[in-house]
C-alpha cells in the first residue's frame, strides 16, 4: 500500500508548493499535506492519512504556543505528529469528500480524533471502506472520549462495530490511589503484556471513557467503574461521579488493541491523554508511539527511545507526587503545561528516567526523596553539560528538597535580604520585600511582583528583583557544577499559580506576573543551549 518512492518525491516537491494537493481530476476528495518526514531520511516510511472530514475538533494542525488559551486549542496532536514525522511517519489530511478504496490505497493508517456533531456521519460505503483496508492489513488508530460527549460515540461506533469495539456513554472512574486528580483524571497502571505497552508501566486519561472488544490491554483498577452518562447534563456530559447499583464496576478497558485479518485498530478512550501538553506525562507518549508503532508493523523501531526535538526537559514527577498533573494553585498542571508552550521547548513530567539523558532535570518543590537513579541521572546531566533545576518555596522547604540541596553542597551560603547569613537546610526564609520589581526584563515585559522571599544568592543571581528602598531579594540563583549548571529557584509559589486560561480569562495581573516567571525560565534553559545528545 506504500506509495512509490517516486510518486511520494513528486507529491512533497510539488505540494509543499500550495496549501493542498489535489492531483488527480477524477478524485471527489480532496488531500493536504501535513507532514513529511526530514531531508535525507532513508529510514522505513509509512503514511498516515487523518481524517479531517469526519474529526477536526483536536487536529495535528494545533499547537500548544503562548498566546492561545482556548481549551481546544491546548489538546493538539502537533508535538504528536512532528515526532512521528522524523521517524519516516508522513502524514496527510483529508479536508473534503469521503472515504473510498481509492484514497486508501495510498495509506498504510487512517488516524480518526474525536468525531463530533458538526462533521458528518460515516456513511455505508465509506464503513465498509475502512473495514476491507484494515482486513487487507491497514491500521487505524482512533480516539474516543468520555460518555457521548459531542456525540462521538453515536457517530463512531457504526465505524468501529466490523471489529468488535464499543464506545459506551460512560465515563471510566476511579479511586485512590489509581487517580491523578480528582475522579476522572485516572491512573492506568493494570497494563497488559502487548506491544502498545512496551516498556509502558502507566498512563493517565483526562476524564475518558470506557470501551469494550475483544482487545482490551488497558484497565481501570479493580475499584473503577463507568459511570453513566446523564443525558440531560448536556455541558459537559458527565454522570454523578457515583459508584450506582446499576453501573459496571471492576476493572474498566480504556484501550483497545485488536488484529482484523491482516490489519490492526487500535482504539484509546480518552481525547486529552495524546494532545499537547498531556502527551508527555508518565508513559502516555510512549503509549502513544507505540500504537503507531503496531499499526503500521514497525514495533521493533521503539520511536520512544528517541529524544522530542528541540531542548528537553525532563521534570521528575515522582518526587512531586505528580504534581504536574493536578490542576489548582497548589499544584504545578499549569506550570507544566506553560512550560510546553515553548515551540523549541519539550517538558516530559515522568516517574522514571527517560532511556536518554535529558537537557535539564528538575525538581519542582520535591515532597518526596530523589531515588538514586534519579541522582545517577543528575550526574549524567551535569558531565553532558546539561542543567539542573530545583524549584522551591523558601518558606516551605521539604526535607526531600534540602536532600538535594546538601548532595549538590548548595544548602549553605545564602544571605537574607539585610545580609544575615542562611543555611537553607536549618532555616526557612519567612520575611519577604513587598511591592519589588525584576531587574530584568521578561519577554521585552517589566515584571512587578506584590512580594518575594527575602533571601540572596551566595553566587551568580540569574533574576533579582528590588524594593522601592533598594533592597533587593534573588529569585533564581546559578551554580556552576561539572560541564553544566545547578539552578535553584525561589519562585515556588509563583509557579504554583493557575495562568492556563481556556475558559477563563487570559492570564493578566498577578497571573501574568507568574506566567512570565514561567516563560522565562524557559528563555534561560534555552540561552543556556542545548548540549550534545548521547544514547545510553
Amino acid at each position: 500500500m506504500k506509495r512509490s518512492i517516486w510518486l511520494l518525491s513528486f507529491l512533497t516537491m510539488a505540494c509543499s508548493q500550495v496549501a493542498s494537493c489535489d492531483n488527480s481530476q477524477d478524485r471527489d476528495y480532496r488531500v493536504v499535506i501535513g507532514g513529511r518526514p526530514p531531508a535525507g531520511y532513508t529510514g522505513n516510511t509509512t503514511h498516515i492519512l487523518e481524517d479531517n472530514v469526519h474529526a477536526i475538533k483536536q487536529n495535528s494542525t494545533i499547537k500548544l504556543n503562548e498566546s492561545d488559551f482556548r481549551y481546544a486549542h491546548m489538546y493538539g496532536y502537533s508535538r504528536l505528529f512532528e515526532q512521528m514525522n522524523l521517524h519516516g511517519y508522513s502524514h496527510d489530511r483529508l479536508t473534503e469528500g469521503r472515504i473510498t478504496p481509492k484514497l486508501l490505497a495510498d495509506y498504510d493508517v487512517v488516524f480518526l480524533n474525536l468525531v463530533d456533531e458538526t462533521r458528518s456521519s460515516f456513511t455505508e460505503d465509506e464503513i465498509e471502506a475502512v473495514r476491507a483496508f484494515v482486513h487487507a492489513g491497514g491500521g487505524l488508530f482512533v480516539i474516543a472520549d468520555h460518555t457521548n460527549v459531542y456525540k462521538h460515540a453515536e457517530m463512531t461506533n457504526p465505524l468501529l462495530a466490523p471489529f468488535g469495539i464499543e464506545i459506551r456513554y460512560e465515563i471510566c472512574v476511579d479511586v485512590s490511589p489509581h487517580t491523578v486528580s480528582g475522579l476522572g483524571w485516572i491512573l492506568v497502571s493494570d497494563v497488559r503484556e502487548h506491544p502498545v505497552h512496551g516498556d509502558v508501566l502507566e498512563y493517565s486519561l483526562q476524564t475518558g471513557g470506557p470501551v469494550d472488544g475483544p482487545g482490551g490491554v488497558g484497565f481501570t483498577s479493580a475499584g473503577g467503574w463507568g459511570d453513566k452518562w446523564n443525558p440531560e447534563m448536556n455541558e459537559g456530559y458527565y454522570g454523578n461521579w457515583t459508584k450506582d447499583p446499576d453501573e459496571q464496576s471492576g476493572p474498566q478497558a480504556v484501550v483497545q488493541a485488536v488484529t482484523y485479518g491482516s490489519g490492526r485498530v487500535f482504539v484509546v478512550g480518552d481525547q486529552n491523554i495524546f494532545g499537547d501538553p498531556y502527551l508527555m506525562f508518565i508513559d502516555n507518549r510512549g503509549l502513544a508511539l507505540n500504537g503507531f508503532e503496531w499499526l503500521a508493523q514497525r514495533e521493533t523501531e521503539r520511536m520512544r527511545d528517541s529524544p522530542m526535538p528541540g531542548l528537553n526537559v525532563r521534570i521528575d514527577t515522582a518526587a512531586d507526587n505528580l504534581s504536574t498533573g493536578k490542576a489548582g494553585t497548589t499544584n504545578h498542571y499549569t506550570f507544566y503545561t506553560n512550560l510546553n508552550r515553548i515551540v523549541s521547548l519539550s517538558a516530559m513530567a515522568t516517574r522514571r528516567p527517560l532511556p536518554w539523558i535529558p537537557d535539564v532535570l528538575m525538581w519542582l518543590e520535591p515532597s518526596r526523596m530523589v531515588t538514586d537513579d534519579v541522582l545517577e541521572e543528575a550526574d549524567a546531566v551535569l558531565a553532558n553539560g546539561g542543567q539542573l533545576t530545583l524549584v522551591l518555596h523558601p518558606g516551605q522547604i521539604p526535607p526531600p528538597a534540602i536532600q538535594l540541596l546538601q548532595n549538590f553542597g548548595l544548602s549553605a551560603g545564602y544571605e537574607t535580604s539585610a545580609g544575615s547569613p542562611v543555611d537553607l537546610s536549618e532555616t526557612a526564609i519567612v520575611d519577604r520585600l513587598d511591592n519589588v520589581t525584576l531587574d530584568q526584563k521578561l519577554r521585552d515585559k517589566t515584571v512587578t511582583l506584590t512580594s518575594c522571599p527575602a533571601i540572596r544568592c551566595p553566587e551568580h543571581a540569574v533574576w533579582t528583583a528590588t524594593d522601592s528602598a533598594g533592597n533587593t531579594c534573588d529569585l533564581l540563583c546559578e551554580f556552576p557544577i561539572l560541564n553544566g549548571r545547578f539552578l535553584v529557584s525561589f519562585a515556588g509559589e509563583f509557579y504554583r499559580r493557575s495562568a492556563l486560561g481556556d475558559v477563563h480569562d487570559v492570564p493578566k495581573d498577578a497571573s501574568e506576573a507568574a506566567y512570565l516567571l514561567e516563560l522565562g525560565l524557559s528563555d534561560v534553559f534555552l540561552e543556556y543551549g542545548i548540549p550534545q545528545r548521547y544514547q545510553n
